[in-house]
């Protein structure tokens, strides 16, 4: 007796018939995973582009605004530039995706021969805040003179946007490393 649970221990080690189909089955759960990690991923960098022609659209229209005379930025325009958004983006974000927009304008002392930051106006709009990674103070040297007494305004619009879950519980740790989130940077006359 004791002879045979010995053999049986040791052809269960070396036994060869079921380890394919062990493996086989790891293998191919493995695979899948790494399938739905490859997609979510894509998906963010996905939206991350279509944030970046978003921000980009919105700068340009803001910009182009400064051609006429106007008053300056305020509240409604950028509640405007939030429907605009969101129209450009009906088809393209996903349902249940959540948007959001800041504008910020940096306007300049004109007097002195380097620009010097006199105000910093800041807009908040859309279901979700967006951060702004650094300051817009710090681009205050991108500012150039325009005519010969005053300095161009800059202008920072920044478009964010949470799309609803993926595939795996993981997207929210995707989401930090690769945020769906841009902004564009223009100077304005």
């Amino acid at each position: 007796m004791k002879k045979k649970n010995q053999n049986l221990k040791n052809n269960f080690l070396t036994a060869q018939k079921a380890s394919v189909s062990i493996e086989a089955s790891i293998i191919f759960g493995l695979l899948v995973i790494l399938i739905a990690l490859v997609g979510d991923v894509g998906g963010l960098l996905i939206n991350r582009s279509k944030m970046d022609r978003l921000s980009y659209s919105l700068a340009s229209i803001l910009r182009e605004r400064s051609l006429y005379p106007s008053p300056e930025i305020s509240s409604d325009d950028v509640n405007q530039l939030e429907k605009i958004a969101k129209n450009l983006q009906k088809d393209a974000i996903a349902r249940g995706a959540k948007l959001g927009l800041s504008v910020q304008v940096l306007h300049f002392d004109n007097t002195g021969s380097s620009p010097r930051v006199s105000k910093e106006s800041n807009f908040d709009v859309g279901d979700i805040p967006c951060a702004n990674p650094t300051p817009l103070a710090d681009y205050a040297n991108l500012s150039v003179r325009v005519g010969q007494s005053e300095y161009a305004k800059i202008l920072r619009v920044n478009a964010c946007m949470k799309a609803p879950n993926g595939f795996l519980s993981t997207k929210s740790l995707i989401e930090q490393a690769l945020p769906a989130q841009s902004f564009s940077i223009v100077l304005v006359r």
